[in-house]
């Protein structure tokens, strides 16, 4: 699970509107593993920009799969039914990671989990126009996060998921979107362009929620039923894997 903070340390953009949102206090993955069967969870924290810019957070979620993965048998799990997961930044990172795995001789990801992913930093979508100026996630912030993650690199298909040309060989997805987020139209694309790629995909969106919504199990129905069906993805697509 990678932890979402999608807002880089130092922040000194735009003044920021306040959140309206009341939030539960647990993180999402928090929800995602209790119930029947087991699963191992492993939490990664990457070095943040904008001191620690592209590819720094990238690779320290690679080298954390990676580690699990070649010491599944120490850590008492299945190296062959390894999930990468995120909620916001960390959903961005989770993609990247499933495709530079798919590239990896040395670990493999069988299954990933996506909640709000930022994908394309060309910000051009339908969806960035209509809530550009939403309080939970403006475009404002979202230029201000792209430019303090990449820093002076260029963006390129390993730190953007969506700016991969060839998406084949991915490992099975889940994506939620939300309807009122900047992001929604990246994400539905993104969904829409592995499934043509022959990857097996499970695209959820809930119309009238807002960016970070899953945060909000304690007021929201459709947050909780929402981590109720990632949850239950994982467990199934794990399950599966095991099967393979």
């Amino acid at each position: 699970m990678v932890r979402p903070g999608s807002l880089p340390s130092g922040y000194t953009g735009p003044p920021r509107p306040p959140k309206r949102m009341p939030r539960s206090r647990p993180q999402p993955g928090d929800r995602l593993l209790p119930g029947p069967g087991r699963l191992a969870e492993r939490r990664v924290r990457r070095r943040p920009g904008p001191e620690h810019p592209y590819p720094a957070g990238l690779d320290d979620c690679v080298a954390a799969t990676r580690w699990v993965s070649g010491h599944a048998a120490e850590l008492g799990v299945d190296g062959s039914r390894l999930a990468v997961a995120g909620d916001s930044a960390g959903a961005s990172l989770a993609a990247a990671v499933a495709v530079a795995s798919r590239d990896a001789a040395d670990f493999t990801v069988a299954l990933q989990v996506l909640a709000y992913p930022a994908l394309d930093p060309t910000m051009s979508t339908a969806s960035y126009a209509a809530n550009a100026d939403d309080p939970f996630l403006s475009r404002g912030e979202m230029e201000y996060y792209w430019s303090a993650y990449l820093g002076d690199a260029e963006a390129s298909s390993t730190a953007a998921a969506a700016l991969a040309q060839d998406l084949t060989g991915l490992p099975p997805a889940y994506l939620l979107v939300a309807g009122r987020d900047v992001l929604h139209d990246e994400g539905v694309a993104y969904a829409e362009r592995m499934r043509a790629s022959g990857v097996s995909v499970r695209l959820r969106s809930q119309a009238e929620m807002v960016h970070g919504f899953l945060l909000c199990t304690g007021w929201l129905d459709a947050a909780r039923a929402s981590v109720t069906e990632l949850a239950s993805y994982l467990r199934a697509g794990l399950g599966r894997a095991g099967s393979l």
